[in-house]
């Protein structure tokens, strides 16, 4: 008897592209008001499927506590609002907190922020498109001066995003762009 063996590679999606989510950083620029400075950038975000509604997800980011400080959420040093995708506030809540655990990829000298993205109402989630589009805008304070770098945190965001069709579903993967770079001086 001879026994012969094809490869076969499961694919969780079935015959259909499985969805996939992508997060990036736009638009970083330091600002001024008064005496304070802050770092302002926006996230976007892309699927690869755009019929598909964006539900909603954890968006993770690390940044550098030697220029923001710890627990940026906590002392009031940071906004986030809606934009572009999650502008529709019928559609989409938002909310901050300090990460009280953070994996291995931040330094000792950084900490993370979870940003929460929840579907309010089905019938008003927005489809996102397969080009970027502007998900929210984030404004960080900054207590000292020098260069900054804020990125995502990829793998606590792994499985984490979900899109609406008749039921909410994970994405199978969730992809970020590169960190964001701001130089010390304001615009």
């Amino acid at each position: 008897m001879i026994l012969v063996f094809d490869i076969w590679t499961p694919t969780p999606c079935g015959d259909t592209i499985c969805p996939t989510v992508t997060y990036d950083f736009e638009n970083g620029q330091i600002t001024t008001a008064g005496a304070d400075t802050f770092v302002e950038f926006d996230i976007y975000a892309m699927q690869n499927e755009p019929s598909l509604k964006y539900a909603g997800g954890d968006v993770i980011f690390t940044y550098s506590n030697s220029v923001f400080g710890t627990n940026i959420v906590d002392s009031g040093g940071i906004t986030v609002t809606g934009a572009g995708i999650t502008e529709d506030t019928n559609a989409y809540s938002l909310s901050l907190t300090d990460t009280l655990f953070q994996s291995n990829i931040v330094p000792s000298n950084a900490s993370e922020v979870f940003l929460s993205i929840r579907p309010r109402n089905s019938d008003s989630l927005v489809a996102v498109a397969d080009t970027l589009q502007k998900l929210v805008h984030v404004k960080m304070k900054r207590k000292h001066t020098g260069d900054t770098e804020v990125m995502f945190d990829q793998f606590y965001m792994e499985n984490e995003s979900e899109y609406y069709t008749y039921d909410y579903l994970q994405y199978s993967q969730v992809n970020t762009g590169g960190p964001l770079r701001t130089s010390t001086n304001p615009t």
